[in-house]
């Protein structure tokens, strides 16, 4: 997985790191639990159009912000606190 380094944000906790990584040509959001090594992919973005912009944690660190760039460009938030499997 090709992870550029200066995408990385720490949990205020300190027990998960988020990252940006790519399997495939787009770049997602990662996730991993220090405790158990555990990495779940966060977001799917492979065959969207547009491209991730800057992203963080909110202080709770229940969400993920997140801005989509696709012509003007968007701000997303997403639950990160709910561990739900797919």
């Amino acid at each position: 997985m090709d992870v550029p380094a200066h995408y990385f944000r720490w949990s205020r906790d300190g027990k998960r790191i988020y990252f940006l990584g790519s399997e495939e040509s787009e770049y997602d959001v990662w996730g991993l639990t220090l405790e158990d090594g555990n990495v779940r992919r966060m977001t799917r973005f492979s065959q969207r159009a547009g491209s991730l912009g800057d992203y963080a944690l909110a202080l709770d660190e229940e969400y993920l912000y997140f801005s989509w760039r696709n012509d003007l460009g968007d701000i997303w938030v997403m639950d990160v606190a709910t561990d739900d499997k797919e």
